[in-house]
Formats: structure tokens, sequence, C-alpha cells
């Protein structure tokens, strides 16, 4: 399918899709403001016109109709997950209850070189705070509660001076490892849930608190045939340009985005790229190239001496 949709605050203005056939692509539908052109491929929005409010979503008035094709889209949208750079992800104190994916964050902290032995998760009893509290609270926000007062603990070798293991030593997580140790242990529980589903995973700065080393292993789990056997999707964000590499990604893998004099971005793929007439090598140094501006969406930068000022000089 291919989807999509233009608004601002007020109401939708556009929205389009279709359905790829063997040869062609059909049209579902397509919206232009209040007009919408059901096409003969979707009969289940046929009618549906009238329900549609200015600022909603025709795809979504179809979906809650029990429309069949509108769910098959609904579904891919559902099965995505969205992390953000700096947000603690408390998913993955839920994902490491079952002994074998805790084995599987454990081994993947462990391959990171973190020097972490173990980790054990100690919950909130949440139920005895809410009796004393005598408030009636619903279970949904219970479990956030749970998550939010869950202890994690990281456990680490201690070596006598015969370099010799003589006990392990106990770690607060959020409070006594660093930021990327915390960073890397709550995006494990979500990459790994992801993987073994096979949905779709964005994240927000990727990178962000992780040595490229780490960050790079992450990204193979994806590109590895023996590992990612569902067809999990990893969508990021990033600002580290030594990923941008054949040695990593295909062309319409890479996507920038450039903002323009008037604050508008525009999102385009490197496979799309040209330059001087002629489109991007599969062989060429991306980051390089990137680096040198050749493909665009680099900032203009100002003249940063100007902070010479600030002693009083100029």
């Amino acid at each position: 399918y291919r989807y999509g949709f233009e608004l601002n605050k007020e109401r939708i203005h556009s929205e389009w899709l279709f359905k790829k056939m063997k040869a062609s692509e059909a049209k579902l539908f397509v919206r232009d403001g209040r007009e919408i052109s059901v096409g003969k491929s979707f009969s289940e929005g046929v009618g549906l016109e009238k329900f549609v409010k200015e600022n909603a979503l025709f795809l979504s008035v179809a979906e809650q109709f029990n429309g069949d094709e509108a769910k098959k889209v609904f579904n891919w949208f559902r099965q995505c997950k969205f992390l953000s750079a700096d947000r603690r992800v408390s998913f993955t104190n839920i994902f490491v209850n079952d002994e074998r994916n805790k084995k599987n964050v454990l081994e993947l902290m462990r391959n990171a070189d973190l020097g972490i032995e173990d980790i054990s998760i100690e919950r909130a009893k949440v139920d005895e705070i809410i009796f004393h509290s005598g408030t009636d609270i619903p279970d949904m926000l219970k479990k956030k509660i749970a998550n939010e007062l869950t202890k994690i603990t990281t456990h680490h070798k201690v070596f006598d001076n015969g370099k010799e293991v003589n006990a392990l030593e106990e770690f607060n997580l959020e409070e006594q490892e660093s930021q990327g140790t915390t960073r890397l242990f709550f995006l494990s529980g979500p990459i790994l849930d992801t993987l073994l589903s096979g949905s779709i995973l964005v994240i927000d700065e990727l990178d962000s608190q992780l040595h490229p080393l780490i960050t790079r292993e992450l990204i193979k789990l994806f590109h590895s045939k023996e590992v990612n056997r569902h067809n999990a999707q990893l969508i990021f964000t990033t600002h580290d340009t030594s990923h941008l590499s054949n040695k990593f990604f295909r062309r319409d893998q890479i996507w920038f985005t450039e903002k323009d004099a008037f604050a508008a971005s525009q999102a385009y793929s490197l496979v799309e790229f040209e330059f001087d007439g002629k489109k991007v090598r599969n062989d060429a140094d991306y980051e390089k190239n990137y680096i040198m501006g050749k493909y665009g969406a680099v900032p203009f930068l100002g003249d940063f001496e100007f902070l010479g000022d600030l002693n009083g000089e100029g």
C-alpha cells in the first residue's frame, strides 16, 4: 500500500491510498479537502464520505466501519513502536518477566562489554501502596506506577588482589550506571521484542548516549538473516555520519531531511539523488560526500568566532 496525508492544525487538506497490483497501482481513494474520490477497488469506502469531518482521516472512518483494506493499513501502523532519544522505556521491565527474554537482554548487555554479569528487577508492591492511599486506581495506571517504581539492579564482578573473582557488586541501574548503559538496557526490550514479532521499531536518535560500535551492532541485528527471521524493520534518525556507508546500507535505505529558507523540511532518499545529472554510485563514499555537502541536508553555519565578544573583544 501507499498511503499519505497532508494537514494543518485545523483540517486535513489531502489524503490518498493506493494498492500495488501485479503490474500497476490501483487507486483506493484520493481526497482533496472535503472531496473524496473512491476507486472501484475500495467498495468498502462507498457512502462513507458523509461521515468524514474535515479534521478526521477518511482511512480512520473506513476502519471504524470494519473495512478490510482499511484494517490492513491500520494494523501496519498499530505494529509500529516509537521511541524518543531521552524517554525512559519501561517496556523492558515487563519484557524481562520471561526468563528467555531476560537471558537475551543479559546476553546483549554482556556482548556490549559493560561488565554486567546479571540483572535483577525488584517491582514495587503497587497494590499495597494503593490500599494505604485509599484510592481506586485503574489497572492501566497501576502498571504504569509499578514500572516507575521498579528498581533495576546490575551485578558486576569484584576482583581480589590476585585478580580472582570473590564477589558481585550491586549497582542501581539508573543511579550508578552510565547513561549509555541505562540507555542500552531500556532499548534492549523493544529491539528484541521487535525482532521476535517481526514488527517495526522507530527510534529518534538511536545513537544518543551509545558508543558508535554498539549502535552499529544494533543495526546489524536487523540486517542479519539468522537473527531477523521475521523481517522486522528498524527506522531511526541519527547525526552520526559514520553509519553513512555502502557496507551497511543500500542507497534506498538512506534518507536525508533538509530544511529550506522557509523552515519547511523535505525528505529524500539517496537513491533518488542526482549530482550533476548523475545518480549516486553504489560504491561512492557516502560519508565523505555528505560532509562535503554534495547530498545537501547539512546546516549552513555562521561564524562561531563571534564568541570572542564574550571576553569583551570586538
